[in-house]
């Protein structure tokens, strides 16, 4: 068997009320990135308050808005550079996370703020981290396990799209992930819906791409799941705390898995879409699932028997399962609420169309991993994803 390497936080604390865990990390000076909701919500508080009382010193950014710009991820560095802290904290969604993590990495090697994005896209990953400071990282979502992966997304605005821009290096890995089901336990319904299904394509997608793993496979299937039983009840019933931790604990568990292992056409062309569209991550994934998945049928027929039997279904072969596992999905989406064609996620057919070329060259050109699909193969699976095409 091959030497292969897990990658994992420091630490993990989970369960209910797992921020009071900050009063245990060493350190003087802590600088929090989070946004105003956390802010006005008093969850900020619920995180600088043990610190305050832990003899640290405090300041907050709360500027970061969804998928952040550069230029708020450099005021943020400009504002810790100023404060030098020995820790920086991320505090919200995967937004909020991912600009802690920048805004570290600029900390500590200040010659890459100035750097223009696909630049930086292509030299982050040789600059070392922790010379300064540690990084901790606490979702508000159950969602995009950004707080157990080593990758942040930076919004690039263009002529014809957003684009979303990934920035990966190794070293930015959180030493710290606190995944504290209080957090999530105040999300609206929708919300929840959105992250909770983005959490479950990681875990799903992963295990049905990914070369062998114990360890990955492990936390995948488990992750999903999970997140089919529980999402329902987190959904249709914010105050179930058990449903909450559930599938908070599961979306951590499926971000180490993506870290670990792969995440496929479906993410790649659901971020995408998503920054042509506006439409919730999550519900991107939901609009690129039946084709996305049925993409990967004929090389891991096997996982598919795997994944439908998992979660109760008894399919007879791999078609047979993948056919029983995307109406079981189909059925998931409609009870919480999540729009399954892209006519009912409100695109039109004009823009689509419009956009269908440059959606496909930035799925080719813009993920971390070398694509060997094709221009027209990603064009038809945009096509097949807008006719609502399934077994």
């Amino acid at each position: 068997m091959a030497v292969r390497r897990l990658f994992v936080p420091k630490e993990v604390f989970y369960g209910w009320g797992a921020v009071e865990s900050l009063r245990q990390w060493p350190g003087k000076r802590a600088f929090l990135v989070t946004d105003k909701i956390m802010s006005s919500s008093g969850h900020a508080e619920k995180v600088l308050k043990p610190l305050r009382e832990s003899g640290y010193q405090v300041q907050m950014f709360d500027e970061v808005e969804p998928e952040p710009s550069h230029a708020t991820i450099r005021r943020s560095a400009d504002r810790a550079l100023e404060f030098q802290p020995d820790v920086i904290l991320g505090l919200g969604g995967g937004s909020c996370m991912d600009a802690g993590k920048l805004t570290w990495l600029f900390y500590e090697n200040p010659q890459l703020k100035e750097m223009e994005l696909p630049q930086l896209r292509e030299e982050a990953r040789r600059y070392p981290l922790h010379k300064k400071a540690s990084y901790v990282a606490i979702p508000s979502t159950s969602g995009t396990g950004s707080e157990c992966t080593p990758v942040a997304v930076v919004g690039l605005h263009t002529e014809k799209m957003p684009i979303k821009v990934i920035i990966l290096n190794l070293s930015m890995f959180p030493d710290v992930a606190i995944s504290d089901a209080q957090f999530p336990s105040t999300m609206p319904p929708s919300i929840t819906a959105d992250t909770g299904l983005d959490a479950l394509v990681h875990a799903l997608e992963c295990y049905i791409t990914n070369r062998p793993s114990d360890f990955v496979d492990a936390l995948a299937i488990k992750a999903f799941q999970t997140i089919y039983r529980w999402l329902p009840k987190s959904v249709h019933n914010g105050q179930d705390k058990e449903a909450r931790e559930r599938v908070h604990t599961a979306a951590t568990m499926a971000g180490i898995a993506i870290s670990n292992g792969t995440l496929g056409l479906i993410h790649d062309m659901a971020h995408q879409l998503g920054s042509a569209f506006h439409i919730a991550h999550g519900r991107s994934c939901s609009l690129m699932l039946d084709a996305g998945l049925l993409f990967y049928l004929d090389r891991a027929g096997e996982r598919f028997i795997e994944a439908a039997e998992i979660i109760g279904l008894r399919p007879k072969d791999a078609r047979d399962a993948a056919a029983k596992l995307l109406a079981a999905l189909r059925d998931l989406r409609k009870d919480i609420g999540i729009p399954i064609t892209m006519q009912q996620a409100g695109v039109k057919e004009k823009d689509f169309m419009d956009l269908l070329e440059v959606m496909a060259t930035n799925t080719r050109t813009l993920p971390l991993r070398p694509l060997k699909e094709t221009q027209e193969q990603v064009k038809d699976l945009f096509m097949k994803s807008w006719r609502g095409e399934t077994l």
